[in-house]
């Protein structure tokens, strides 16, 4: 029997370059995204693994932010975009802050598909509630309505203002803080560091428009700092102090310049130990 060589199959079919690229490009994203784990809906974030290791890959990140004048009058969304560029992280937000508006009226245009919430729902990639005032279950429930509109990836954090009271635990009123959290919506505790702020020496009207309960831009740039650390899980002892603004800079304590960074630090310390659930945080001693 004369020695037979083996036939290779030939890897010229029509398609054989086509699934070949195929599967390159998905191993190639295997590896990038392999440890990414996204939260899907009702998971908590507090589950998921090396988010923002990933995320720090995204080049720009689209934010809506879902409120009224409580998040419009301090400028906290102007400061959460200028905050991002100090840490290196570039911002494009959509603002959808109408002045006396509920949680209710947002999905009420949501559903009507009017002022172009819908759209801001559906590309965002990071999406922050904020009511007009407490309202108890119908707000989980106005969230929990408007979620269903936001892509898988995408995530929802609520910004907690002085309406909402303090005991996230009661059954009645802030219970409903509590339930939000656990439907995986994480809460931003801006009040939390406004109230510590008080205990540190400054008073109400420092943190709030001349005789009224909105807040000014002083407790607008404290509460973004916390709040652009608690999105992308970075240290508020980490804020570049050099570089903070001369606008906010004469709002703290201290004779020189010297005293003030000080009195910066003691800021930031204290976001930090909030984003962290410590200390004033409402949600200190809660097991993680």
């Amino acid at each position: 029997m004369k020695n037979m060589k083996k036939k290779h199959p030939k890897t010229n079919h029509p398609y054989f370059a086509p699934l070949a690229l195929l599967l390159a490009v998905t191993l190639l994203f295997s590896n990038l995204y392999g440890s990414f784990s996204v939260p899907s809906f009702g998971q908590s974030t507090s589950s998921t693994h090396s988010v923002s290791h990933v995320w720090a890959k995204k080049k720009n990140w689209k934010v809506t932010v879902i409120g009224n004048s409580l998040l419009r009058l301090g400028d906290q969304t102007k400061y959460l975009k200028s905050i991002a560029k100090l840490y290196g992280t570039n911002l494009t937000i959509n603002y959808q802050l109408i002045d006396g508006s509920t949680l209710h009226d947002h999905l009420t245009d949501v559903k009507r598909k009017q002022n172009g919430t819908r759209k801001a729902l559906k590309t965002a990639d990071i999406v922050i509630f904020q009511e007009y005032g407490t309202r108890y279950e119908t707000t989980y429930k106005d969230i929990t309505a408007m979620r269903k509109y936001m892509r898988s990836s995408a995530r929802s954090y609520y910004y907690m203002t002085e309406f909402d009271d303090y005991n996230p635990f009661q059954t009645t009123q802030t219970g409903y803080l509590q339930k939000i959290k656990k439907s995986g919506v994480e809460i931003i505790e801006a009040e939390s560091l406004i109230q510590a702020l008080m205990t540190m020496g400054y008073a109400y009207k420092d943190l709030h428009m001349p005789g009224d309960y909105h807040p000014n831009t002083n407790n607008g740039y404290s509460c973004s700092i916390l709040m652009y650390c608690q999105l992308f899980n970075k240290k508020c002892t980490d804020y570049p102090v050099n570089k903070c603004p001369k606008s906010y800079r004469s709002f703290l304590k201290g004779k020189n310049l010297t005293q003030k960074r000080k009195k910066l630090r003691e800021i930031l310390e204290q976001a930090e130990n909030i984003r962290l659930q410590k200390g004033i945080s409402i949600f200190a001693g809660e097991q993680h």
